[in-house]
């Protein structure tokens, strides 16, 4: 061996330059040598928990910006001058609060007239409600015009009645009594007066007897009737008896002009009874033709009453009219004069002012801007997401902006009809603060979790614990009871068929197969094992064998054994 290093070492000394080449081959396979080359298995790690109760929440996540709950652009209702600016921007402010007014000059004496207007409408709807009162006898004073009339016209009837049966009795015995009037007999007219003479009074016969037949028929009327009855039966009852002393009136007078005809004729004496009944005759037309012109201004002055209440209520109807439109006028002068005073809809914050005192205004002109004081988070989600979201779900609320601040919050509002970006369909969801944070400004961005479900105090595990297969969920157990907190043998594992609940986010519901406290493989980790060589510039030449080391290293996983 020696030999050969001494022959090596003369050899690299008589050629230096090819030696220095050996030597860095040498090196390069020296470096290669003492390098480490490894390789290894796998090995998993199951990792044991126990089964504990814990409240189950199925929640759905976005985000979106603060804004207000409600945002206002206060105008104003009418033009004019702005007098007077009460807020300024930033300025919290109560419903009602004076933000600016108008000059309001013209408005106020606007105002003025139009209750001088109502004032004097009042005064002349009081007097029609008194004169129209006055005819349909509602005065302790005043007894109405119709009412008078009515009395009146009934009365008339009562007097006309009181006449007519004896004129009726004296008449038919001039035309039915032979004794009373011989003279008047058919066969003593004939013979004095003829044809013509007969016939004048057949005419006034007739009349008399159709008018006495009236009489009794009107006469019942009026027995069954009374000065209160009504206007209608009043009225046709003085119009019936009118009729009826008009037709006896006109027999009285063919009965009379009957015996003058005849008596013009007669030779001789003329009998006494002649002279007495044209006396009754006479006395009789005029008492009738006298009824007839009361009756006749009875139904007169009825008529002219009605339609003197008629007057009253037309006029009275008119008053109110006229009265209520000045209390119209009045109103929207007020309304006018109010709206020139421009207030705070609701609390809130006033976040713009646009005007300045002095500056004109039009009508729905802006004023002010004034935001709600409370704030909402709109998000939008996938339909997916959004059939699981209905108003009143619970969220909580994070924010970007402010580190630690969680808040609550509520669903007010769910959007109906989706909006369509790229083929995708998302709903609008706005939720309400449950609290107020000073720190909470309109524009920061906030992450949404809204919980659209849960169970309190359930038997969980995670759901990363859970295997499925055919439709069936599994966990795995140690075969044995066991204190350990892991194992690495899979075959002291078994397979346990589950029942599963609610599934929320990272937990799931157990609803059989398993009970409080028994152990179950939660999570796993995988440990990867390695080997490295290294040797010597010897070896290379038939040097010692090569030393073999191990190291270790390990990786987690939470995946279920497989």
């Amino acid at each position: 061996m020696k030999s050969k290093i001494k022959s090596f070492y003369r050899y690299a000394l008589n050629h230096k330059k090819f030696s220095a080449i050996i030597l860095v081959v040498v090196i390069l396979a020296a470096y290669s040598l003492f390098k480490t080359g490894s390789s290894g298995t796998t090995t998993t790690q199951y990792i044991f928990s126990k089964v504990q109760k814990q409240n189950v929440v199925v929640s759905v996540t976005g985000s979106g910006q603060v804004s207000a709950l409600d945002q206002v652009d206060v105008s104003s209702e009418v033009s004019g001058t702005i007098d007077y600016i009460g807020v300024k921007a930033g300025d919290i402010v109560v419903k009602g609060k004076i933000i600016a007014r108008l000059d309001s000059t013209d408005a106020s004496r606007a105002v003025d007239n139009a209750d001088i207007n109502l004032s004097n409408a009042q005064i002349a709807y009081d007097k029609a409600e008194k004169l129209y009162g006055n005819q349909l006898g509602e005065s302790t004073i005043t007894v109405s015009d119709l009412a008078q009339a009515l009395d009146d016209g009934f009365n008339t009837i009562a007097d006309t009645f009181i006449d007519l049966p004896k004129i009726f009795m004296d008449v038919g015995n001039i035309y039915y009594e032979p004794t009373n009037s011989p003279y008047f007999s058919d066969m003593n007219i004939s013979l004095i007066g003829g044809d013509i003479a007969l016939k004048y009074k057949y005419d006034a016969g007739v009349t008399f007897d159709s008018a006495e037949k009236d009489y009794d028929t009107i006469f019942e009327k009026y027995k069954n009737i009374s000065a209160n009855s009504n206007q209608k039966e009043i009225i046709n009852l003085i119009s019936k008896t009118r009729d009826l002393v008009k037709k006896l009136s006109s027999a009285l007078t063919g009965t009379h002009n009957t015996i003058d005809y005849i008596s013009d004729r007669m030779t001789g004496d003329v009998p006494s009874e002649v002279s007495v009944d044209k006396s009754l005759l006479s006395s009789y037309i005029t008492k009738t033709t006298s009824h007839m012109s009361k009756l006749s201004a009875a139904l007169t002055a009825i008529e002219d009453a009605g339609n003197s209440a008629t007057t009253a209520e037309i006029n009275l109807k008119s008053a109110e009219l006229a009265l209520n439109q000045a209390e119209d006028s009045l109103k929207s002068a007020k309304e006018a004069l109010a709206n020139h005073t421009i207030v705070a809809p609701f609390d809130g914050v006033i976040a713009k002012i646009s005007l300045e005192a002095g500056d004109k205004v039009s009508n729905g002109g802006i004023v002010a801007i004034i935001i709600t004081k409370i704030m909402k988070v709109s998000i939008s989600l996938n339909e997916v997401d959004a059939t699981k979201i209905k108003v009143g779900d619970k969220a909580i609320l994070a924010f970007d902006a402010i580190d630690g601040l969680v808040m609550e919050g509520t669903v007010y509002e769910v959007d109906v009809l989706g909006t369509v970006n790229n083929g995708v369909v998302s709903y609008g969801v706005n939720i309400s603060f449950d609290s107020n944070d000073s720190r909470i400004k309109a524009g920061m961005t906030t992450s949404v979790s809204i919980s659209t479900g849960s169970v309190s105090n359930a038997l969980a595990i995670p759901s990363s614990a859970i295997s499925s297969n055919n439709g069936k969920s599994y966990v795995f157990v140690p075969i044995s009871a066991t204190t350990a907190k892991s194992t690495t043998d899979k075959t002291t594992l078994k397979e346990v068929e589950i029942q599963t609940g609610l599934s929320g986010d990272e937990l799931t519901e157990i609803a059989s197969g398993l009970s409080e406290g028994d152990t179950y493989v939660s999570s796993t980790k995988n440990i990867a094992a390695t080997q490295s060589t290294s040797g010597s510039l010897f070896g290379m030449f038939g040097g010692p064998n090569s030393r073999d080391s191990a190291r270790s290293s390990t990786t987690s996983s939470s995946r279920s054994p497989q």
